[in-house]
């Protein structure tokens, strides 16, 4: 789970794992291995990775926010779509579940 939401802020931020590897020292693989749950980053870590994608250890940890960030991502692409796209995605959701 924690490195799930790792990943999830690491991607949402447009953060590397370059980028992430290298405020803790470590290589990028490193990083991988904590995505992946084969590695547990120490406290110390996750509170660096938290400072680096601006958000909570909380966020990383428990993945507390993380839908409240999805939303918010899905309206600013909905709002950068043109008026056709922000129809279909209309029409998808208002027939979400007929026929199912």
């Amino acid at each position: 789970m924690l490195g799930e939401n790792l990943k999830a802020l690491r991607s949402r931020r447009d953060v590397t794992q370059k980028m992430l590897a290298e405020s803790i020292d470590v290589t990028p693989a490193h990083i991988s291995a904590m995505e992946n749950g084969v590695k547990i980053p120490s406290a110390a870590q996750v509170a660096v990775f938290a400072e680096v994608l601006g958000c909570t250890t909380d966020a990383i940890i428990l993945g507390t926010g993380l839908e409240l960030a999805q939303e918010k991502e899905l309206i600013e692409k909905f709002r950068a779509a043109s008026p056709k796209e922000r129809e279909a995605a209309r029409a998808a959701l208002e027939n979400r579940g007929v026929g199912a």
